[in-house]
């Protein structure tokens, strides 16, 4: 009886070291496996963040590329745009210097068409010309009076056609000295032919303006007298117009005439 009791406590005894031993070794494998896990996991992050890394990187270099490739664009155009505003000043500065080229030839052409018209025109009618300019002349230095436009407007019936003449007055105190006092009065005639009701023929008239009198002292327009507004009068009364802007010039300057010998021709010999 005491040795099987003994023989079943030896084998309890062997069966709980067995299991203690299985136990451990099973112990063992576990923490091998977790160890293992974790390696591995460690092994796949690290090759991922490596991958992630190379492909970062080379994204960046892509977009380094990219950038280079549009800044050299930029500075080509940039280059392009100077050139362009270059060559658009310089024909510019061409195209002043032409004007200005051909300005001066068109004056250079118009004074010698000038100088040889006279030349050019022969027979009676270049003659005719010349006695023109002659009697203009005349009439310009017995009168003091020059006429530098006229402009001509078509009436709306026959007949009844206005002309506008642009006229320059100077009065000369004494007009052989060098030293002598003189004024000019600038002003337009215009030409007018109204209807009369009592005759078939009715008379012209001329409408006088002054011109530029804003530019004068005030003394001497206020001494103009009537001279400094416009007014009508008949182309009949021209010759005392005429002597009207002479007297009233000397008295606008005050010029105190001491005799007749100041107004009388003085012969040249």
């Amino acid at each position: 009886m005491k040795s099987k009791v003994k023989f079943v406590l030896d084998s309890l005894t062997a069966q709980e070291v067995l299991i203690k031993e299985l136990t451990s070794q099973l112990a063992q494998k576990e923490t091998l496996t977790l160890k293992g896990k974790d390696s591995i996991l460690h092994m796949i992050t690290r090759e991922a963040a490596d991958e992630e890394k190379r492909l970062l990187e080379k994204e960046l270099a892509q977009l380094k590329d990219v950038l280079a490739g549009k800044t050299q664009k930029l500075k080509e155009k940039d280059k392009l745009i100077a050139e362009l505003e270059q060559r658009e000043r310089e024909a510019r500065f061409e195209l002043n210097v032409e004007i200005e080229r051909s300005k001066t030839l068109a004056d250079k052409s118009a004074v010698r068409g000038l100088q040889a018209a006279p030349r050019s025109r022969t027979g009676a009618a270049g003659l005719e010309d010349s006695k023109n300019v002659k009697v203009i002349r005349f009439y310009e230095d017995i009168t003091n009076l020059l006429v530098t436009n006229m402009r001509h407007q078509a009436g709306q019936r026959p007949g009844q056609d206005e002309w506008t003449f642009t006229c320059i007055y100077t009065y000369s105190e004494n007009g052989i000295s060098p030293d002598a006092l003189q004024k000019s009065l600038s002003f337009t005639l215009r030409t007018s032919r109204p209807e009369a009701e009592d005759t078939d023929e009715p008379g012209e008239s001329l409408y006088y303006v002054p011109q530029d009198l804003d530019k004068e002292p005030p003394e001497f327009v206020s001494r103009l007298g009537f001279l400094n507004h416009p007014f009508t009068f008949e182309r009949k009364q021209l010759s005392l117009f005429l002597r009207t802007l002479h007297d009233s010039l000397k008295e606008a300057l005050s010029v105190d005439s001491d005799g007749e010998k100041d107004d009388e021709v003085q012969v040249v010999e």
